[in-house]
């Protein structure tokens, strides 16, 4: 089983609030990323926030370092990449989840 270390990120030149950025998805609705995200948000109870569903991490990654989005990105990205930064404080850090299978994931995301 993989444990991978997973965060919310943003660019570090964005000064704005969690709740005002952007959150970045995939629009494949089997990316385990996706679901995290999903999850985490109908936790937390957010439903008003704007979902900005993308096809490729390498756009993903342009439109965090350079617009006010915010995702969830696990944490290998983060120490190759100088532009963005976690998320602090109030709880915005998933911290790690196991992705070997998308059952595992799923026995994870109904733990919580």
């Amino acid at each position: 089983m993989k444990e991978e270390h997973i965060f919310w990120l943003k660019a570090k030149n964005n000064i704005s609030p969690f709740e005002k950025n952007e959150i970045l998805i995939n629009r494949d609705s089997e990316c385990p990323y996706r679901r995290v995200r999903l999850h985490y948000l109908e936790q937390i109870r957010v439903t008003d926030a704007t979902l900005i569903k993308v096809d490729t991490l390498d756009v993903l990654m342009d439109m965090l370092e350079s617009e006010n989005t915010v995702a969830v990105i696990p944490e290998v990205i983060l120490s190759s990449n100088t532009i963005l930064r976690k998320l602090e404080g109030d709880g915005k850090i998933i911290g790690w989840i196991c992705c070997c299978s998308f059952e595992t994931l799923d026995k994870i995301l109904r733990r919580q």
